[in-house]
Formats: structure tokens, sequence, C-alpha cells
């Protein structure tokens, strides 16, 4: 008998969660694919894998942007999680968003100089567009911002020094 209950309890809690929410874009590269992100700047990109995990890794200065169908939603709820290996000073991975087109971006996670032990997933979380006008698409942007070997460093290095692995990608509607 507690089974039961433990499971309609576990069952309602899924129905109303969904009432509250409606998934608007996943990407967790399982596919073993990254098409639709339109690649800017100077690095690589490729998607790799740790065990049976496939992230998406940039490096330097690469961007990758997505666009994605907000349908007019008034609120969106975005997740993504980054990791990082041999940052400096200055170097960060950077998970972002925009719903005016690019003009403005607002930082949904940033992993720096200290936090890029290689593995270590860190989760970011943001709100966006709470009393604006309903969106009908967002950008989606994932950056390395280092240095790498691309001229002007502060010291010599190999090329795609700096790593950022970006994964577990969710944004959600919210009500």
């Amino acid at each position: 008998m507690v089974y039961i209950r433990r499971f309609w309890c576990f069952a309602w809690l899924l129905c109303a969660g969904s009432a509250w929410s409606s998934v608007v874009f996943v990407e967790d590269f399982q596919d073993g694919d990254a098409e639709g992100w339109r690649m800017e700047g100077r690095g690589d990109y490729m998607l790799t894998h740790y065990g049976t995990n496939y992230s998406f890794r940039l490096t330097n200065r690469k961007a990758a942007v997505y666009e994605v169908t907000a349908h007019g939603l008034s609120r969106l709820g975005i997740g993504i999680e980054v990791a990082a290996d041999q940052l400096e000073p200055g170097d960060r991975c950077v998970g972002e968003v925009s719903l005016d087109g690019g003009k403005r971006w607002e930082s949904v996670i940033s992993v720096e100089d200290g936090m890029d032990d290689g593995v270590t997933m860190h989760q970011g979380h943001l709100v966006v567009g709470a009393g604006e006008a309903p969106a009908s698409s967002m950008l989606l942007r994932l950056r390395a911002e280092g240095e790498g070997n691309l001229g002007g460093e502060r010291r010599p290095r190999r090329p795609d020094f700096d790593f950022c692995w970006f994964d577990n990608i969710r944004i959600e509607g919210l009500n």
C-alpha cells in the first residue's frame, strides 16, 4: 500500500509540473551531432566523449550559436552545464542567451580559471523575459573566451589550449 501511494504522489507531481512548464529545447549531444549550430570566431570545435557521455567542446575564441523558436512565450527558463580545463586568468567558458537578435546577451553560466578541473560539470540557470513581450525566438550562444595561440598571447602556448565542454542544455517555457 505504501508503494502505491508513493507511485501516485510521484505521478501527480509529474503531471502537475507539466502544467506549469513546457519544454522548448533540449540538447545533450548524445546523438553525436551538433547540427544547427552556427560556428563563429577562431578556435576549434568538436563533439567529444567521456565514458558514454558526449559533450560539445569549444576552444580558444570559438563560439557556437543556435536559434531556438520560443513559441511566443514570455518567460523562459534556461539551464546549461559546462566543464573546463587549462584555463588561465582571464579565460572563461560562457553560456548565454539573447532575446533581441544578439544585441544584448545575458549570461546563464560562466566558468573561469580555478573552476577548470576538466571533469566537473558546473550548472547554470537563468529565467528571462519576465515582464517583456513574448519572444518568437531566442539565440543561445556557447563560447570559449581564451587566448590559446592566436597572437597577442601572454606567453607562447600550443594551439587550442583553453577547453570548454557544454552539455545538458534545456530551455523551458514558464507560465
